[in-house]
């Protein structure tokens, strides 16, 4: 993917890395990623996006109320904090587009929503937040055996004439029309 992303001159976005996204498993992909770049005479603007939160500052923010368990997990409290070997926050797409924004042509995030990676890059290119995550959905689920070109290509033609793609067995993508306003 790297190399592949180096000769397109298109970003590389990957998380959330080592699957849980701590520091640790950040560091460990960065090591990785500069292994690959070293063996191919690769130069690029990488970014690192932290996710993993310090244990203090999360006290602080309970003691405050500002954590709270969702229903029906089990109570959470500073004793819960304190026996996690890491904790880490779950980031949506603003992490992304700073990078981005900030020209990171490559990027390593930590715990990340898997759709925020396919919503980033179309809410900075002007899309409705709506439309650009539900295409950031089909991107990251529904649609991962089709060509991922022909799906940018419906999801740009999505906004005029509210067309999708859906793969088919053989990985190939036919149109259907949507319904809608």
């Amino acid at each position: 993917m790297l190399i592949g992303a180096m000769r397109l001159k298109i970003p590389l976005l990957i998380g959330p890395v080592g699957t849980a996204g701590g520091d640790v498993h950040l560091a460990w992909c960065c090591d990785i990623l500069k292994e690959i770049a070293t063996a191919d005479n690769l130069a690029f603007k990488l970014a690192l996006i932290h996710a993993e939160q310090d244990k203090a500052y999360l006290k602080k923010r309970l003691a405050e109320g500002r954590i709270k368990p969702l229903n029906p997990a089990p109570e959470f409290n500073a004793a819960v904090i304190d026996r996690s070997e890491r904790i880490v926050g779950m980031m949506g797409a603003e992490p992304w587009k700073r990078a981005l924004d900030a020209g990171a042509e490559v990027i390593l995030a930590g715990r990340s929503s898997d759709t925020a990676i396919f919503a980033a890059l179309p809410e900075m290119r002007g899309f409705p937040s709506g439309m650009a995550w539900h295409a950031a959905k089909i991107l990251e689920c529904g649609a991962v055996r089709a060509d991922f070109r022909y799906h940018v290509r419906r999801c740009r033609n999505l906004r005029a004439r509210k067309t999708l793609g859906r793969s088919e067995p053989r990985g190939d993508c036919i149109a259907l029309r949507a319904a809608g306003g």
